[in-house]
């Protein structure tokens, strides 16, 4: 089962911008359950629409881009094939502000065949297509969100400044 599949995947994440899998069980009615941690946050469409500094926005995008690199540098690499502002919730910490990727109900290990299943306009091509499936698709949608920051950044950034702030 998906469910199944997304346990299998998240016990082996250890990143503190993944929201951390506890454990797996049945209930009653042998339905499987997945226990996660409770992230407390928003989202990360309005969280960035709150801000008032650009870096700070992108700061936490440079965060996700690094939690996306984890999962894509594994031995067999994670994909998360939904990737989108609604799956990120930014909480506050005493350090500041975390992203933490939630969601990983249609995630898939590299290599496998994918769902043809995503959220316009954060799929891409190939998953809209039901071809097969690699680290460029989250690609995409990292991407479409990074084209979304930019438009609620205030004041606005080129998108060839907010690149080179990131890739820093």
């Amino acid at each position: 089962s998906a469910f199944a599949e997304e346990a299998k995947i998240l016990r082996e994440l250890r990143h503190s911008n993944v929201v951390t899998f506890r454990r797996c069980y049945f209930d009653e009615q042998r339905r499987i359950c997945l226990l996660m941690e409770k992230v407390s946050g928003e989202p990360l469409d309005r969280w960035a629409a709150r801000q008032d500094r650009s870096q700070s926005v992108l700061d936490v995008y440079d965060r996700i881009l690094g939690a996306v690199d984890y999962l894509h540098h594994r031995t067999t690499p994670f994909l998360h094939l939904d990737l989108k502002p609604d799956n990120v919730l930014v909480r506050s910490t005493p350090e500041g502000c975390e992203p933490v990727i939630i969601d990983f109900g249609i995630a898939r290990r590299s290599g496998r065949p994918g769902l043809k299943a995503f959220t316009p306009p954060y799929g891409a091509p190939e998953q809209e297509a039901g071809g097969a499936l690699d680290c460029s698709t989250d690609v995409y949608a990292l991407g479409q969100m990074l084209a979304e920051l930019l438009e609620v950044l205030d004041p606005p950034l080129p998108p060839d400044h907010a690149l080179r702030q990131v890739a820093a």
